[in-house]
């Protein structure tokens, strides 16, 4: 039986937030960024290529970055890490659980995980 799930991504995995980094080829870091705003995050940072500040995920899993509307970072780059992070956590969680799981990228690049036994 097939089911959709709509997820509010949270980076709570860390050895998944290591794969996706790895997987997008992106160093991680660990320090405080204040933005442009003044706004101060304490967490992990990840470097995306050509973006003005590092994103940050805090010690509650919560995203934090500025692009400003794309002139300081393409969001292309966060999406992919994004879609990295969430493949990684889902297999690792599935593979925690007993259950294999199948990959497939549809013609949109939606990817597509299928769990298994």
């Amino acid at each position: 039986m097939s089911h959709v799930a709509t997820i509010t991504l949270e980076f709570r995995d860390g050895q998944a937030l290591a794969d996706a980094a790895a997987a997008c080829g992106l160093p991680l870091g660990e320090g405080t960024v204040t933005f442009f705003d003044g706004t101060r995050v304490t967490g992990t940072e990840v470097r995306l290529p050509g973006w003005q500040y590092p994103a940050v995920i805090d010690a509650a899993g919560r995203l934090f970055y500025d692009h400003y509307e794309g002139r300081w970072g393409d969001l292309r780059h966060l999406y992919r890490f994004q879609q990295a992070y969430g493949e990684a956590a889902t297999r690792r969680f599935a593979h925690a659980q007993g259950f294999r799981v199948t990959r497939t990228v549809q013609a949109d690049g939606t990817v597509r995980l299928a769990l298994g036994q």
